[in-house]
């Protein structure tokens, strides 16, 4: 059987701001949200979701291949937010035989950006709906966040042969505690207070830029 490596990106990969953050701060300096998907992501997180991760509606009526293009421009910008320190604990993991796996609660085309910088397996990420060149703001499916990246580990075991008790999870979330524990090792990376508060000091890596 195969040994793994799971990796959150922000927050782990991408040291705090995350990926998203920095990409949306940066279509807000260059108005190229509409006001109307703020609005909708704003109700919608309110009283549809009750939670402001399951609503990307404000990228709503945006073209595809414009944001592509955008980000793009932007590559640099997301490229250097990697974690040196992280990527060289990558391709050590690597060289140790260990398969690497990305998920991530970060929309597709964020990753697709930054993924070639990074030899992952396979990613998961949080897929947007497309509808005549347009985004929707509508999740195609789950995103790969708190529970959902638990049961996402077990999918990618039982698909490609991986033996979870010689597996490894990195995460910094303390929603992300379901899913570090279901493998034998797990590092809490720049944890969040309330993670940090719950995992040994010897399961805790700082990653800085």
């Amino acid at each position: 059987m195969k040994r793994a490596c799971f990796f959150d990106l922000d927050g782990t990969l991408i040291p705090n701001p995350s990926s998203e953050s920095r990409l949306l701060k940066a279509l807000i300096k260059k108005l190229f949200i509409y006001p109307s998907g703020l609005v909708i992501w704003f109700l919608e997180s309110l009283f549809k979701y009750r939670n402001f991760k399951n609503s990307k509606a404000y990228y709503q009526g945006m073209k595809l291949q414009s944001l592509q293009k955008f980000i793009e421009k932007e590559l640099n910008n997301f490229e250097d937010a990697l974690s040196k320190q992280a990527l060289e604990h990558i391709e050590q993991k690597r060289k140790e035989g260990y398969f690497i796996y990305l998920i991530t609660g970060a929309p597709d085309f964020i990753v697709d950006a930054i993924k070639t910088k990074i030899n992952f397996e396979k990613v998961y990420t949080s897929e947007l709906e497309v509808l005549k060149g347009k985004l929707t703001g509508k999740l195609l499916s789950i995103i790969p966040y708190g529970a959902n990246k638990y049961k996402l580990v077990q999918m990618i075991a039982a698909e490609d042969n991986i033996d979870l008790s010689q597996s490894i999870a990195y995460g910094d979330s303390y929603k992300d505690l379901q899913f570090l524990k279901s493998t034998g090792l797990f590092f809490a990376v720049n944890p969040e207070s309330k993670l940090k508060k719950l995992v040994k000091p010897e399961k805790t890596i700082i990653w800085d830029k």
